[in-house]
């Protein structure tokens, strides 16, 4: 716990450009790690890869099987200015208070960083050698879309080691309420994660005084369009990642849930409304819609020329990017609205399979430590 507190008062902060971004932190927590973890950057092969992204090799006894890549990331997000004071705990200090641990990167995902050092530190200080290779990748931009790190770590690993037998990554978790009526936990493995795609709609109009406004403002037209797509939302699909869930579930819910369960084809809409009722669930079945940012004037009584409003949305597996601008473009059935997409879209990535010994394994491994959780596939909705 204190290795971990310790990480959480260097504020790895990222920022969309390396300008932007306070590096010093970075340089801090690098070598934070050497001093706290001295086995593993002794016997480890350690790269530092575009400045910041560590990639750590341990051999196995046995090259001819593929290698256990485990990853994490370094960065986090910024805290608003003006909110550090709404924290329980200053969000760089790492504090324990009533048993907790507080600060930004505790969970997400210093978390992971220093839970894979320490589990090597220990096993290396036991003598322990593996007979599978395991690399450790932590990037340094999850945050920012992870290109400069994960992604320059993913060029490398894809010329050393282009075969892997299984990648861990951030994304379940242990639901310890259960989820669909069930009391006891759920352990849910990430097989896929949604896409991720933000899109920019603007709107020019009449500038001039608020006293003497047009019919439709620029403000009023991007408004509008916003209303549209909130008020249609995309379809709900069991087929996105839900109905595997509810297929492992099935055995261990109450004989009424598990015919609904086992019946998707003849429960499928009942299902859906249940589910889409809480903002998680609705989450898992459909592309979701989110207007994120409004922007227009600047004064109150001048009418902006231009407006714009940013909308993020997460697709599901099977959902392709143009598809998703088309759609949106239909739906505000509004030729003066221009539809730009922001950074770059990614679709939603492949599912992993589950009747797998990679799968198995993790499963194995899993219910050894929980042994009363229930073990299921789910895909994660945020990003990794």
């Amino acid at each position: 716990l204190g290795h971990l507190a310790g990480a959480l008062r260097l504020a790895t902060v990222s920022r969309t450009t390396y300008a932007d971004t306070d590096t010093v932190p970075f340089d801090q927590l690098r070598a934070y790690l050497g001093r706290t973890f001295p086995l593993v950057h002794q016997r480890l092969q350690r790269q530092t890869v575009n400045h910041y992204g560590l990639l750590y090799e341990w051999p196995g006894t046995d090259p001819a099987l593929k290698p256990l890549l485990l990853l994490a990331h370094q960065d986090v997000v910024p805290v608003l200015p003006g909110t550090a004071g709404q924290w329980v705990a200053p969000p760089f200090a790492g504090q324990v208070k009533n048993g907790y641990l507080y600060g930004r990167g505790a969970l997400d995902d210093k978390l992971n960083v220093i839970g894979q050092l320490e589990a090597v530190e220990y096993l290396l200080r036991t003598g322990y050698q593996p007979r599978r290779t395991v690399l450790l990748a932590f990037g340094h931009d999850e945050e920012t879309q992870g290109r400069r790190g994960a992604g320059a770590i993913a060029a490398v690993l894809r010329r050393q080691h282009p075969q892997l037998e299984l990648v861990l990554d951030e994304g379940g978790l242990i639901k310890a309420d259960g989820v669909a009526g069930l009391t006891q936990p759920v352990a849910l493995v990430g097989v896929s994660e949604k896409g991720y795609l933000s899109l920019e709609l603007s709107a020019t109009g009449q500038g001039g005084h608020s006293s003497m406004p047009p019919a439709l403002t620029s403000v009023g037209r991007v408004a509008a369009a916003v209303a549209r797509l909130e008020a249609e939302p995309f379809p709900a699909r069991l087929d996105g990642g839900v109905s595997g869930l509810l297929a492992y579930l099935a055995p261990a819910v109450p004989f009424g849930k598990r015919l609904v369960f086992a019946n998707q084809w003849l429960f499928g809409i009942l299902i859906k409304k249940s589910l889409a009722a809480t903002p998680s669930g609705n989450a898992a079945l459909r592309i979701t819609t989110a207007p994120t940012i409004m922007r227009g004037g600047d004064k109150d009584n001048v009418l902006p020329i231009g407006a714009t409003a940013t909308v993020n949305f997460r697709l599901l597996p099977g959902d392709s990017v143009p598809a998703v601008i088309q759609k949106v473009k239909e739906i505000i059935n509004d030729p003066e609205i221009r539809v730009t997409v922001l950074g770059e879209g990614r679709a939603a990535s492949p599912v992993s399979g589950t009747d797998n010994a990679a799968f198995q394994t993790l499963h194995r491994t899993i219910k050894s430590v929980f042994p009363q959780a229930l073990v299921a596939p789910y895909v994660v909705v945020g990003a990794t």
